[in-house]
């Protein structure tokens, strides 16, 4: 019967449960939002998949992904302490990469690898041949053949200008090895795609992440089957990463209950005793605990947020995670909505500091014990109280209590309270 002292009792204390859980799940996501826990996880992920500085640095700021505030085109020619520098770059609010994307950049970054090479070689040649206005001129000639600016014809007579034989010879060779790539790329088939990645290969200049990715991309034998196993590798060090980041949100919000417990001295044995003493507010909280349920109201505050713990703990490749990123600031208003719901209860949680005239009574002489108050912090003093270690070994118990019942979630206390309050009167 939910007229019983009893049952108000626990529908009064499930009821407050529910409360505090919403406002630390939603406290949680908004801390972790604040300090871009998502976003420095996926980013500290990426770096230990991609392990070349190079590359690195290059996928961090690729258009495509923008996961530092800058941004750099794949064929930008940077030195390692410039790529050292734009890792070490802050996270921007990036909180997910499809493996779709991370396969589509880290491919386009390898092609860009393979053209540098092929043309670079080149550019060797001419610099150690030529000298003067023709090194100068065959130089421009092949950027702009390179860029797309002239074609093979041009490049082709810009060659057969140079006088000295020896010279011109030495240039045709690697001349002949570019048009001969070209010439497979026009291709178009499933071996020509892959030319570019294999060729791209061989600059990548950290030996453990050559290795990673020859032992991917050698086996390949098509690019589609390329762009599978890069993202099979995306995904399988982005479940660790997603792992770790969910342990850290889970410690974050035992630490954010603590803290919330502490602060507000939500007191589980202060708050139970209370309800059973005082009438007037177990009747007040039953009541309120009842109308939440009936009207829906608390269910509304309970699904939101789930739905922001389950957004904010998504997979790191999980699109659809994103969307706790944004919402920090509707989340805080709901905690605050909570807590002033509470407050509104008029529970015996938060603190006072009240001395006692002429100190605490000797127990079992008066009605009302003074020194029973759990919410004044003077009776914390060993010199203001003679039960000082049981007022204390008391408060840590309550606390503790607290803290254990939020960590099992609003979700928990909302359906055990729903089929509860809506038991039928007998």
């Amino acid at each position: 019967m939910l007229d019983s002292p009893i049952l108000q009792v626990i529908i009064g204390l499930i009821f407050i449960y529910s409360l505090f859980s919403v406002i630390v799940t939603q406290l949680n996501t908004s801390i972790a939002n604040l300090i871009g826990l998502r976003a420095n996880s996926l980013k500290a992920g990426i770096q230990g998949l991609l392990t070349d500085p190079e590359m690195r640095a290059k996928f961090l700021a690729h258009p495509l992904i923008r996961l530092i505030p800058i941004v750099i085109q794949p064929d930008t020619r940077i030195s390692a302490q410039t790529a050292e520098e734009i890792g070490a770059q802050r996270a921007t609010k990036v909180g997910w990469i499809k493996p779709e994307l991370f396969s589509d950049t880290l491919l386009d970054i390898l092609a860009v690898y393979a053209n540098d090479r092929l043309f670079r070689e080149m550019y060797d040649v001419v610099d150690k041949t030529l000298a003067g206005a023709d090194r100068a001129q065959l130089t421009e000639s092949i950027r702009r053949f390179q860029n797309g600016g002239i074609g093979v014809a041009d490049l082709q007579s810009a060659i057969s200008a140079i006088s000295n034989s020896a010279d011109r010879e030495a240039v045709s060779v690697h001349f002949a090895r570019i048009s001969a790539m070209q010439r497979d790329l026009a291709a178009n088939n499933e071996q020509s795609r892959l030319i570019p990645v294999l060729a791209g290969l061989q600059e990548v200049s950290e030996p453990g992440m050559k290795k990673a990715l020859e032992t991917l991309m050698l086996s390949a034998q098509s690019i589609d089957e390329a762009r599978m196993k890069l993202e099979t590798w995306f995904n399988s060090q982005m479940e660790q990463v997603s792992d770790y980041y969910r342990r850290n949100m889970t410690r974050i919000s035992y630490i954010v209950g603590l803290v919330l417990v502490l602060t507000l001295n939500v007191d589980t044995l202060q708050i139970a005793r209370t309800l059973w003493l005082d009438p007037a507010v177990r009747d007040a909280v039953s009541t309120a605990a009842q109308v939440a349920v009936s009207s829906g109201a608390l269910e509304q505050q309970v699904r939101a947020a789930q739905q922001a713990q389950q957004d904010a703990t998504g997979a790191l490749a999980d699109p659809a995670a994103q969307a706790a990123v944004d919402a920090a600031q509707t989340q805080n208003e709901q905690a605050i909505d909570a807590i002033d719901q509470l407050l509104s209860l008029r529970l015996p949680i938060g603190w006072e500091f009240v001395p006692v005239e002429g100190g605490c009574p000797p127990q079992g002489t008066v009605i009302i014990d003074p020194c029973s108050n759990g919410r004044n912090l003077w009776l914390a003093g060993p010199a203001n109280n003679p039960d000082f270690l049981g007022f204390i070994v008391s408060k840590i118990a309550g606390w503790a209590l607290t803290v254990i019942a939020i960590a099992q979630g609003a979700p928990f206390w909302f359906d055990l309270l729903n089929r509860i309050a809506r038991r039928p009167s007998s």
